[in-house]
């Protein structure tokens, strides 16, 4: 099975066999729920971080007790997976104020039980003002201090450092796919891209990135065009390739996104 194949599977649901493995050798994972959520601590800390899915749910009888049935089903699917055990595996869960709706699954999740042993509220600034970065890396700060007095680690700058410059590298790999899709007929479909964006927030970044590097040599390998209408798909949280395999089924090819799993990450 090949590169472009096998992360394709993983975005399929919230296991994959990288992540089964990690625990399976005492690896510690915290989950989390905002594409600006600083992956990059939790990955410089020696810990798989993992972001939190709907992915597999098909009902929300459980979340809709804490939820009403106006919230989202995105919010009201992750919680029924953590009410149904599906994320027992987390060590720790950062929930962040992205909106009202995830906002709440905090405390829900909270009153709710089955919590992690360290759980964490994070705040993301709304606005691009000075005032909002200094409220970011004040959050940021006490972040780090949070989890290395909990997990009993210390973060240090030089692994910081290469964690940040392997996330950078996957960011660049990915803008590498959205060349790819730019072109009057792309050599992969929107369903495929944004399974290859998914896959990467369950992975440990740096075996990720050598697998998308692969599966871009791949894309280019097969020799397959995709043609239709060209479409971008706009929102919030998506994190579920079969919607944009709906979509391109009618003809149609999603060329770009602004999606929390997709571009916007």
């Amino acid at each position: 099975m090949g590169s472009l194949e096998t992360l394709i599977r993983f975005s399929s649901g919230i296991s994959n066999p990288h992540l089964e493995e990690w625990k399976g050798k005492g690896g510690r994972v915290v989950g989390y729920t905002c594409s600006y959520f600083p992956e990059e601590l939790v990955h410089a800390l020696g810990m798989l971080p993992f972001r939190i899915r709907g992915t597999g749910c098909s009902g929300t009888s459980l979340a809709d007790t804490w939820y009403g049935p106006v919230n989202c089903s995105y919010t009201r699917c992750c919680l029924q997976l953590v009410l149904e055990g599906k994320y027992g595996f987390l060590d720790g869960a950062v929930i962040s104020r992205t909106c009202d709706h995830v906002r709440r699954m905090y405390d829900c999740w909270k009153a709710a039980g089955n919590l992690p042993t360290f759980f964490y509220y994070f705040g993301v600034p709304h606005t691009l003002t000075e005032h909002g970065l200094e409220f970011y890396r004040g959050e940021i700060s006490s972040l780090r201090t949070a989890l290395e007095e909990h997990f009993g680690r210390r973060l240090e700058e030089e692994g910081l450092r290469e964690s940040i410059k392997e996330y950078n590298r996957g960011r660049r790999l990915l803008l590498e796919l959205a060349e790819k899709r730019k072109r009057e007929a792309p050599p992969v479909s929107g369903e495929e891209a944004l399974a290859l964006h998914v896959a990467s927030t369950s992975m440990r970044r740096e075996v990720y990135n050598g697998m998308l590097e692969e599966a871009l040599e791949e894309v280019e390998e097969r020799g397959k065009e995709y043609r239709g209408a060209r479409l971008m798909v706009v929102g919030s949280v998506n994190d579920d390739p079969e919607l944009l395999r709906v979509i391109e089924g009618q003809g149609g090819v999603v060329v770009t996104d602004s999606l929390c799993f997709g571009m916007r990450s």
